[in-house]
């Protein structure tokens, strides 16, 4: 995992939170597309272990990551979740996103075809 972090953070705003020396969640900017053109869009990606949820870390981790990138001069940022993380909806809807898109059965997980939610947050 830190060579993982390691790569992204060179570039992109990378938060991790720690309880007693254990990861239970982080969040991270990345390229939301290569071209050139969308240099100024990230993707976020947010992770909680299971049963951290509910608690607060999620939008401090969040909150920390979008305040780097408004600071950073990003203009967007895009979020996409997998349909019926109803707490990652929740998260995002709360920070402001809002839901743009809805793909369906674009991703393939542990045997099931799922949709995916886009919701996008402009920060300028």
């Amino acid at each position: 995992m830190r060579n993982r972090i390691a790569g992204i953070a060179v570039r992109f705003p990378y938060f991790v939170y720690e309880e007693e020396g254990k990861v239970v969640g982080y969040c991270y900017a990345h390229l939301w597309k290569e071209r050139a053109a969308y240099r100024h869009t990230l993707e976020t990606t947010v992770y909680l272990a299971p049963g951290y949820e509910g608690k607060g870390i999620g939008r401090e981790l969040m909150e920390r990551l979008i305040e780097e990138c408004r600071r950073d001069g990003y203009r967007a940022l895009i979020a996409c979740v997998t349909e019926g993380n109803v707490v990652s909806d929740a998260l995002h809807l709360r920070l402001g996103f809002k839901k743009v898109s809805h793909f369906k059965k674009v991703g393939l997980k542990f045997g099931r075809w799922l949709d995916v939610v886009d919701y996008e947050l402009l920060l300028s």
